[in-house]
């Protein structure tokens, strides 16, 4: 698969993260119980926003790309990335 660079970009990933994440939360309330294509839907939710978050962080299409639907690797490469190492202040001051 070939990524468009115009196209392809962290806050994209991250619009396409949030749209899964509300298809996920629509079919889990309307099923009586954790399904399958509900655990697909958040699976593809995760695995959009992390690789929003190795974009934003340098990683290129290519390299994220190849990370096709390994939620275990991709995780590990955000956290290698510093993921849930940082957090940035909202302004407040302490």
């Amino acid at each position: 698969m070939t990524f468009d660079p115009s196209r392809s970009t962290p806050a994209g990933y991250w619009r396409f993260a949030a749209e899964y994440f509300l298809a996920a939360q629509t079919v889990h309330k309307s099923l009586p119980r954790l399904s399958t294509p509900v655990l697909q839907l958040y699976g593809q939710s995760l695995e959009l926003a992390l690789k929003a978050f190795l974009l934003k962080r340098g990683a290129s299409l290519e390299a994220v790309g190849s990370l096709r639907h390994r939620l275990a690797e991709i995780l590990r490469t955000a956290r290698k990335r510093k993921l849930g190492t940082r957090v940035k202040s909202q302004g407040h001051k302490t």
